[in-house]
């Protein structure tokens, strides 16, 4: 089975911090669209 990626697996390959990808996954305010967009792509 594949490990699944972490949250800073997901940072590094979205070029954002955790924090933020924290809040894009969370539904959390204080992300751009822009940013949201990355992370969800």
């Amino acid at each position: 089975m594949a490990k699944r990626p972490t949250i800073t697996d997901l940072a590094r390959a979205s070029g954002v911090s955790v924090a933020t990808v924290d809040r894009v996954l969370n539904n959390r305010p204080g992300a751009s669209a822009a940013n949201r967009q990355r992370v969800m792509e």
